[in-house]
């Protein structure tokens, strides 16, 4: 009995001596994992806790929006107790919804299912600084702005200056006063029938003439003062004016005026029809008027003039001529060898001489019906 009392006095003085040394060991153990996780926070290494449920628009620098989305879509269900945080918005914008199926009290919106993030994924740079400007939407320009463009593209192609509308409100000229065209769609049909007109001369012919010293201008009007006035050309040898009065018809008037201006170039270059007065019929004396010797009143092929107004002067009768023929239709007083013809004929041979822009071998609209 005694040995065995003296055996467990020895084995419980073991005992503590290990209990002491276990202590030991666990109380140093615990003395060096806590000198291991202690460490200051560190705001630039700080990285935060995302289990792929949380959306991050990060900060803008120098002019760049970072957005970073998690491609990850996680649901939480949870059935058992209430926990329903609701909606929670932070500085940023940005908003995290969990929701649990309720048993009891609900503080919020709920859901059938509990928690539910999901997002699109991807992270995409854009500069702020170097993006594209977002273009502007078409838009149908106006009527004004149309008959404006109309119109230098019509002094680009053929070098010539025009005017229309409230820009020709104080123009008079031979004492008559006009009266300015006043509806946009007028304009723009004016010069959409003057750039028809222009078209049919040979490709050069005004520039020519401008380089030669004699620029033209082309007024549009609506009226003269003297309402049966329907053109007028006012010329020198340095310049030129061309008005018209868009409430007549518009290609007579036009290829009337058009051609004294040619004529003035012609006669600046020295070419002259000296002996014109050679084709009128005998005995005839101009600004008398006859209308039997007029085209337009009998419609006969043997008419001398085309008109009556052609027998005022020699130079209103080739302007006059010239109508014809540049028009779109012959007229019989055209036929071959004719006296119109004749003068037509003559007119033709004098301006291939005269202008470098028209040729013998060249037919020009004004030769069609030769």
């Amino acid at each position: 009995m005694h040995k065995n009392k003296d055996a467990r006095k020895k084995y419980a003085y073991y005992a503590k001596i290990l209990i002491v040394m276990a202590l030991t060991l666990l109380i140093y153990g615990l003395i060096l994992n806590l000198g291991n996780d202690k460490k200051l926070f560190d705001p630039n290494n700080y990285q935060p806790t995302d289990n792929g449920n949380t959306t991050h628009i990060d900060i803008n620098r120098s002019g760049y929006e970072y957005t970073e989305t998690n491609n990850n879509s996680n649901t939480n269900s949870n059935s058992g107790t209430t926990n329903n945080t609701g909606n929670t918005t932070n500085s940023n914008g940005n908003t995290s919804s969990n929701t649990n199926t309720p048993k009891g009290n609900s503080s919020g919106n709920t859901n059938s299912g509990g928690n539910s993030n999901s997002n699109s994924g991807g992270a995409t740079i854009r500069d702020k600084e170097n993006q594209q400007p977002q273009q502007p939407v078409p838009t149908t320009p106006t009527v004004d702005q149309t008959n404006n463009n109309l119109r230098n593209q019509i002094q680009s192609a053929y070098g010539v200056t025009i005017l229309y509308g409230m820009e020709t409100s104080s123009y008079t000229v031979g004492g008559l006063t006009t009266s300015p065209i006043t509806n946009p769609n007028t304009i723009n049909d004016s010069l959409n029938k003057l750039n028809t007109a222009l078209s049919q001369y040979p490709n050069g012919l005004f520039r020519e003439i401008k380089n030669g010293g004699i620029p033209l201008t082309i007024v549009l009007i609506n009226s003269y003062s003297e309402t049966s006035v329907t053109g007028v050309t006012d010329s020198s040898f340095t310049n030129a004016v061309i008005s018209i009065a868009v409430s007549h018809p518009f290609y007579e008037s036009f290829y009337h005026e058009s051609y004294h201006y040619i004529e003035r170039y012609m006669m600046k270059r020295g070419v002259y029809y000296d002996s014109w007065d050679s084709l009128n019929p005998a005995g005839f004396t101009w600004n008398v008027s006859d209308t039997g010797l007029s085209y337009s009143s009998t419609y006969s092929e043997n008419a001398y003039f085309v008109n009556t107004y052609a027998q005022t002067s020699a130079e209103e009768d080739r302007a006059s001529t010239f109508e014809y023929m540049m028009s779109s239709s012959k007229a019989s007083c055209l036929n071959y060898d004719k006296p119109i013809w004749r003068k037509a004929k003559t007119m033709s041979r004098y301006m291939d001489v005269a202008l470098n822009s028209a040729s013998p071998s060249t037919t020009e609209h004004w030769e069609q019906w030769l």
